[in-house]
């Protein structure tokens, strides 16, 4: 079973590259992480943890920028945004983009703030390049299963 996960990161890899942001898949591989892991895979859970998790990396995009545009002015109003995100998080409102998802994206999106070359619009691709590739295979492997089962019975 695990020897099969080779060519399909391999192939994920591949289209990464293809598209210019190997270097940034590690996002996408977050975002697989949570829905599939966490998540379980499912269907309903899907659009929410993509929302978030690019909602959540455009959240870092702005801790990034605003302050560079802005200065102190620019850091309040990413700081706000932070606070309003957590206030959104705890009352469970806003949940298609306000989510862990959400957080997991942005924590993990602001490291790459320190590095020179960041670059957020990659991380995006990264993470929307994961999700439609993972999301095909979860179809794919459904409606195959599904068969299956059709033909055991």
């Amino acid at each position: 079973m695990i020897l099969a996960l080779v060519p399909i990161i391999g192939i994920f890899y591949a289209i990464g590259s293809a598209l210019g942001v190997a270097s940034f898949l590690f996002f996408g591989f977050i975002f697989v992480l949570y829905w599939a892991g966490i998540k379980g895979m499912k269907p309903a859970e899907f659009a929410p943890a993509l929302c978030g998790s690019l909602g959540g990396l455009g959240l870092a995009f702005l801790l990034h920028s605003l302050p560079t545009v802005l200065g102190m002015a620019g850091m309040a109003i990413g700081l706000v945004g932070v606070v309003i995100a957590i206030y959104l998080l705890i009352r469970g409102q806003a949940s298609l983009i306000v989510n862990n998802a959400f957080m997991l994206l942005l924590t993990l999106g602001n490291p790459i703030i320190f590095e020179r070359d960041a670059d957020f619009a990659a991380a995006a691709v990264a993470i929307v390049t994961a999700a439609a590739y993972v999301g095909s295979l979860a179809f794919l492997m459904k409606r195959f299963s599904g068969g299956l089962r059709a033909k055991a019975q």
